[in-house]
C-alpha cells in the first residue's frame, strides 16, 4: 500500500471517538496523517474521551493551529491526498458549503 498524507480535522460535534479512531487506524496503516482541532473540538475530545488535544497532536505526524491561515493546508500547493472532518459541525459544515473559510479547517477543505 502506498502511504498517502491525510488531513484529519475534529471539530466540536459529538463524535470525537470517531476522529481519535480514524487517527489511530491510518497511523496503524503507516500514513502521512495531519491534524486541526478546533476549539470547540478540543473541549468535546476532553469531554468524551478524556484525552487532552496535546496527546492527540502527540500520534499524528503534524498538527496545526486552527487560526494558522499560514499553515500549509491553507494553500492549494500543499499536497493532501484527502481531508476528512470527523466528526463535523454543522457551523463548519456550513461555512464550508458556503465559502466561508473563516478558520484554517474551512480554508483547508476549500483546497482540498
Amino acid at each position: 500500500m502506498t502511504k498517502k498524507r491525510i488531513l484529519v480535522c475534529l471539530t466540536g460535534a459529538s463524535g470525537a471517538i470517531y476522529g481519535v479512531r480514524l487517527i489511530r487506524n491510518l497511523k496503524e496503516h503507516g500514513h502521512d496523517v495531519h491534524l486541526i482541532i478546533s476549539k470547540w473540538g478540543e473541549e468535546t475530545l476532553q469531554y468524551e474521551t478524556g484525552l487532552t488535544a496535546k496527546e492527540l497532536k502527540g500520534e499524528v505526524n503534524k498538527a496545526y493551529d486552527e487560526n494558522d491561515l499560514y499553515a500549509g493546508p491553507a494553500s492549494g500547493s500543499f499536497h493532501i491526498d484527502a481531508a476528512i472532518i470527523i466528526p463535523c459541525s454543522m457551523k463548519t459544515m456550513a461555512g464550508i458549503a458556503h465559502g466561508y473559510a473563516d478558520n484554517l479547517i474551512a480554508r483547508a477543505a476549500d483546497c482540498a
